[in-house]
């Protein structure tokens, strides 16, 4: 029996995450792959943090567009991302634009996204009118047409080089509403059964597959009825992490700048344990 889109969005209700096969979000894997290439060979030409290529999007408070570099020096693994988002060519100066590739692959892949995550989101709507008290379409379609601080979506290409210190991404939520997952290489994506210490479980997608979670925005517009996954990513000795991720955003009225304080006053507000809610969301 094939997997339908209304499959796929009962078990994201009521799981909280969901591998979704080709046959539902049909976005072929060879795009995905160039895109992820295309990105790996924009930081690979910009071998030396070049702070032209940083970029704050009015309204926030770090960069957050194009290239965003993260190092020892801050206490973390070294890595760069790409993040790409519909606003960065009215955003990049004219000298900066021109060293910029045509990133088309991008922007087809984009095209592609928001056909399905818009068609996620009118099956929520459809199916769940009342999980989250708003119509998730437009608000959507505003995070990928108006430049909103903390609030609009990005397509973002993780690199971490090959290293042994390399430990991979310590375990978070995402401020995003709908985290898609497309990918990796080099480590793996694991989904928590616990806040605190506890078992995971490897939730990278197989090839051809898309992993669908929550983010903190879907808790705090859903009263807490859907939780976020806690999830952490670890890398291989001497391998390249390359992941390609998209954070897809809906507004809530407030700027969520940081996931987990941001799950922690949700909680406090509807007066729900952090720790039992999670741990009632995630027996994995």
């Amino acid at each position: 029996m094939s997997t339908t889109i209304h499959d796929v969005v009962n078990k994201l209700v009521t799981r909280g995450y969901v591998q979704v096969p080709f046959e539902v979000h049909r976005i072929p894997e060879e795009l995905i792959s160039t895109a992820s290439d295309t990105m790996a060979s924009f930081i690979r030409q910009s071998r030396q943090f070049d702070e032209r290529f940083t970029i704050t999007r009015r309204g926030e408070s770090e960069p957050d567009m194009l290239l965003v570099h993260r190092g020892a020096a801050e206490g973390k693994d070294h890595k760069s991302f790409v993040h790409y988002s519909h606003d960065i060519p009215t955003t990049l100066q004219k000298e900066i634009l021109g060293r910029v590739p045509t990133w088309v692959s991008l922007q087809t892949l984009e095209t592609e996204l928001n056909r399905f995550i818009e068609s996620v989101c009118f099956v929520l709507e459809a199916r769940y009118p009342s999980l989250f008290g708003a119509s998730l379409v437009p608000l959507f379609r505003n995070s990928v047409t108006r430049s909103i601080p903390y609030s609009t979506t990005t397509l973002r290409g993780v690199f971490y080089p090959p290293s042994l210190e390399q430990k991979g991404a310590k375990a978070h939520f995402d401020r995003s509403f709908l985290t898609a997952h497309l990918g990796d290489q080099g480590g793996n994506l694991y989904a928590h059964h616990a806040l605190q210490r506890g078992s995971s479980l490897s939730v990278s997608p197989r090839t051809g597959e898309i992993l669908l979670f929550w983010g903190v925005k879907a808790f705090i517009l859903s009263r807490g009825r859907v939780v976020p996954l806690f999830h952490s990513a670890s890398t291989l000795q001497y391998r390249e992490r390359r992941a390609l991720v998209r954070f897809n955003h809906v507004t809530v009225g407030k700027k969520v700048i940081d996931a987990r304080t941001h799950y922690d006053e949700t909680c406090r507000r509807l007066r729900l344990d952090p720790l039992d809610v999670y741990a009632q969301a995630y027996d994995l």
